[in-house]
């Protein structure tokens, strides 16, 4: 789970998109998952807050801002593994913490995301 444009959030191990902060698709066949609506409240909003707010968008997020926006995503990470079936894997893009002594010129590629292991939610 990290975002990205175009309202995307959710990957699956090749890279493909599966659904933004309103839904979620995943697997094939008997496998197959669907969450539309995907019902996690606030999702929306701290999707949106990375998309048009956040240092990597207009440069004027704190590093205690990214830190904060951060760990509220992580909490939106557990709240969706919730509504999954167990046997699903799901995933929360890492920071390594020098992230937080971002230049506004080194966020202008999305290398801000996927820096450290991703952090798998149980």
């Amino acid at each position: 789970m990290f975002p990205d444009y175009g309202g995307a959030l959710f990957w699956d191990e090749e890279g493909r998109c599966t659904g933004g902060y309103d839904n979620l698709y995943a697997g094939e066949g008997e496998n197959e998952i669907e969450l539309d609506p995907l019902n996690v409240e606030g999702l929306d909003e701290w999707y949106y807050d990375w998309d048009c707010e956040s240092l990597y968008q207009t440069n004027h997020w704190t590093d205690s801002q990214w830190k904060d926006w951060w760990v509220k995503g992580l909490e939106f990470a557990k709240a969706v593994k919730a509504k999954l079936p167990s046997n699903v894997e799901l995933y929360y893009f890492s920071l390594l913490d020098p992230i937080w002594q971002v230049r506004p010129e080194d966020t202008n590629d999305g290398g801000l995301f996927n820096l450290g292991k991703p952090i798998k939610i149980e």
